[in-house]
């Protein structure tokens, strides 16, 4: 047994968040021919985990491949002083430029805090923060003081009608 094993009937399973990924997975589960085998289901188990390493390490060398033709296409955007273009087959290329920040001096932007009453932003996750850096680059205002901005570009497309 696990180390949480006695707990499971005080607290029980987890809610299942995807109800339709359950039911092919439960569909998966009645066709093994092996299901009441714990040998060849850990063989099998082994050489699935073994395909899906393979598999993640094939995706690893593909987000790199497209990071370069992203990174790419960026350049070649920004040296044309273009936002974007279509190509022959009516798609339209557009870069997308999204703020981001980082806490550089946790001092200096805890100062600031206190010094606009934004106290409650002690406790928020970073998303709200950086939505707080967005909201104050939108409205023309400065970074909070111990934060560093920076703007990621990205390509966006949108397919053209064939």
């Amino acid at each position: 047994m696990g180390q949480y094993s006695g707990l499971k009937e005080k607290y029980g399973a987890p809610p299942i968040a995807d109800q339709t990924w359950q039911d092919k997975v439960n569909t998966e589960r009645t066709n093994l021919e092996y299901a009441t085998n714990p040998q060849l289901l850990t063989v099998e188990y082994r050489k699935l985990r073994a395909e899906k390493e393979d598999h993640e390490e094939k995706i690893k060398k593909l987000n790199i491949k497209i990071a370069a033709h992203e990174q790419s296409l960026v350049s070649w955007l920004e040296d044309a002083n273009l936002t974007q273009f279509k190509t022959d087959d009516g798609t339209t290329v557009f870069i997308k430029d999204t703020p981001y920040s980082t806490v550089e001096d946790r001092d200096k932007f805890i100062t600031w805090i206190m010094e606009t009453g934004l106290e409650s932003l002690l406790t928020v996750h970073y998303q709200t923060m950086n939505g707080l850096v967005t909201e104050r680059l939108t409205n023309g205002q400065p970074v909070p003081p111990g934060i560093r901005a920076f703007i990621k570009s990205s390509i966006n497309m949108r397919k053209g009608r064939a």
